[in-house]
């Protein structure tokens, strides 16, 4: 009998985008992977050039904050490279409960869980507290973790157009519908449109329909609103968001993520 398997790699070789990527890096025009060579400032070295950095998330320039650097090279020589174990057996250390404090205490709320990046925070928060028969109601303009976060946990997943308030509204109709938990989850900032989510107007629609409010401060947290907590204290709507996300790739030049919240879904979580 003749087999009917295929080599599973064979999709890697000779597809259109591999063609067109090929094409690119002959002409040396492939924006991807780009090199560079000393820190991510405004102006960078970038493959022998200098270049203005137009793509960089270190809104508040602390990459090359001397006290920064200073923090995390102190850090480094108090407890080595790595934890070598995860968090729930021999992982956590001193600073990982001070700054899940510290990071509750900037959101304004009980408690806070730090991730190794931020996709895995809205990964693991998503897929930890939906569940089939749950659905979540996210904004077509949502970062792609939220939507793989969504996928993960086999809740139906229903999406209203970017900013609509009647689109959400009728989307929480639908869901309403379905019987089960409902979460609303959007950016506070949109990471490709650059706009704020309507938090006030989304905060209302959700408590009217029974629905939980998860907002995605990545972009947010460091340069919006008085503490620079993100489009939640901006818009004044922080007692009415259930669930925060945060990152510390962009405004707070490091990386992780953190999650923040009350003491009972955080304590769920971890």
């Amino acid at each position: 009998m003749a087999s009917t398997t295929r080599d599973v790699f064979s999709k890697v070789r000779g597809h259109e985008r591999a063609e067109q990527l090929r094409a690119a890096r002959e002409l040396d025009l492939l924006p991807y992977f780009r090199t560079l060579e000393g820190p991510a400032g405004p102006v960078v070295e970038m493959e022998g050039a200098e270049r203005i950095m137009l793509g960089s998330n270190n809104y508040l320039g602390l990459t090359g904050d001397e006290r920064v650097i200073k923090g995390a090279a102190d850090a480094l020589a108090q407890y080595g490279t790595g934890l070598t174990g995860s968090r729930l057996l021999n992982g956590t250390i001193a600073l990982h409960l001070e700054l899940e404090q510290e990071i509750a205490d900037w959101m304004g709320t009980e408690e806070a869980i730090v991730f190794t990046t931020g996709h895995q925070a809205n990964l693991s928060a998503l897929g930890t507290l939906l569940a089939p028969g749950d659905t979540v109601v996210a904004d077509s303009g949502d970062h792609a973790s939220i939507l793989d976060g969504c996928v993960l946990s086999r809740a139906k997943l229903r999406i209203f157009r970017h900013n609509r308030l009647d689109k959400l509204e009728r989307t929480l109709e639908k869901a309403a519908r379905d019987g089960g938990g409902i979460l609303v989850v959007v950016d506070g900032v949109f990471s490709m449109e650059g706009d704020v989510a309507p938090l006030p107007e989304i905060a209302e629609l959700s408590a009217r329909f029974g629905a939980r409010l998860m907002v995605d401060e990545a972009h947010g947290a460091g340069v919006l609103g008085a503490r620079g907590a993100g489009a939640s204290e901006l818009l004044g709507v922080e007692d009415r968001v259930d669930l925060r996300m945060g990152t510390f790739s962009k405004s707070l030049a490091s990386c992780g993520g953190f999650v923040a919240g009350s003491h009972e879904v955080v304590d769920f979580l971890r």
